[in-house]
């Protein structure tokens, strides 16, 4: 009797262990849906889309052009905010700044050396045209600075969710605002459309206050972006 006991008893016990370890097990397997609706979040990200088109200059921009040229650029700042239409589907807006800068220092080596090269070649067309292009070089040289607005409307795809982790990945199409000023205080604005494309981005934190990181991303906010975020 004592032996049949203490089978129940250690069999009631194993039940229960097991029957935890399963619902455990089930609760870390389940989509974490929160309540919250809203998200709003901060970031900042670099190796823009925005730097990869930016070339400055192609008025005199070729192998002859006796510029040199340096390139600077900010990381690119954006706030984001999205609404949850479904627990795997958000919807939402993202703005972006970003400065760039190209410093452009008239060579004096090489317009000689082109100089010395069309002379030998007696090519005086060319060299006509060379020396020409000397003035308008000339006022090329400085800084010309690119301020770019993008807002961007997005769709946002959860695929894995848990209490403190989710996979997911962004897509939208955005609207490019930018403001220019070259060396001769000449100001230009133009506006063209911006591809806007994350294909990993990780989540990690508590509940609502979350830290994120996306990369394999093309996009205005960078190639490599990250930032914190806040469900209410």
């Amino acid at each position: 009797m004592k032996k049949i006991v203490v089978f129940l008893t250690l069999l009631f016990c194993a039940t229960s262990i097991l029957a935890k370890e399963y619902s455990g097990a089930k609760k870390i397997r389940e989509f974490y849906n929160p309540e919250t609706k809203h998200e709003i979040g901060v970031g900042i990200g670099w190796m823009t889309f925005t730097n990869l088109l930016n070339y400055p200059g192609w008025g005199c921009d070729d192998d002859y052009t006796p510029i040199d040229k340096k390139y600077s650029y900010t990381p690119a700042y954006n706030v984001h905010y999205y609404y949850k239409l479904h627990r795997r589907v958000k919807l939402g807006m993202d703005i972006t700044w970003q400065k760039n800068k190209t410093n452009s220092v008239f060579s004096t080596d090489i317009f000689n050396s082109n100089v010395d090269r069309f002379t030998q070649k007696h090519d005086e067309e060319m060299l006509e045209g060379y020396m020409k292009q000397y003035d308008s070089c000339q006022k090329e040289c400085g800084t010309t600075t690119y301020n770019h607005l993008i807002f961007a409307p997005q769709v946002k795809l959860t695929w894995l969710s848990r209490e403190h982790f989710a996979i997911y990945q962004r897509y939208g199409i955005g609207l490019d605002l930018e403001f220019s000023k070259n060396p001769i205080d000449e100001k230009n604005t133009w506006a063209y459309p911006t591809p806007c494309a994350a294909l990993l981005g990780l989540e990690f934190g508590g509940r609502k206050f979350r830290g994120y990181f996306e990369t394999l991303e093309l996009s205005a906010q960078g190639l490599f972006h990250g930032g914190i975020k806040f469900d209410f």
